[in-house]
């Protein structure tokens, strides 16, 4: 618990301009796909068993974003609508950030906390297409317990 609140006390530790150009082809594809899998669920989850349309309703989406705001952009950039847009971050500084411009998120759908405690308690209501956990290190363990 100590060093937790150590570390924690340093901020996000994510920052993309410590990395190099492979970094941020990584981060690309792993949006790309995010973003091929949310199209592909979200057209898919309305539709009745002889595959109609059966309404226009969001298809909400959840990940997590750092302080550049990477994902939310890659996402918007995509056609994706803001409101359909749900972040949780446990850093004071990256949420507010991507509740500014240029993302814009709302305080609602872009939460102060940790992904297992703001889908457990937060977001419990909505049935989301698509879930991105990304760690970056492979290791889910910090987020997930």
């Amino acid at each position: 618990k100590k060093e937790y609140d150590g570390l924690s006390s340093l901020g996000d530790p994510y920052d993309p301009s410590l990395f190099g150009r492979e970094h941020e082809l990584f981060k690309t594809s792993h949006n790309e796909a995010f973003i091929a899998l949310a199209r592909h669920a979200a057209s898919r989850c309305h539709e009745d068993s002889a595959g109609i349309s059966t309404s226009t309703a969001p298809c909400p989406v959840f990940y997590l974003d750092g302080p550049d705001g990477g994902t939310t952009s890659a996402l918007l950039e995509a056609g994706f609508d803001i409101n359909d847009l749900y972040v949780a971050n446990e850093w004071e500084d990256t949420v507010s950030a991507l509740r500014s411009e240029p993302f814009g998120m709302s305080e609602s759908n872009c939460i102060l906390g940790r992904a297992q405690d703001v889908l457990r308690n937060q977001f419990t209501n909505l049935g989301f297409v698509a879930v991105y956990l990304d760690g970056c290190g492979g290791m889910t363990g910090p987020m997930i317990e």
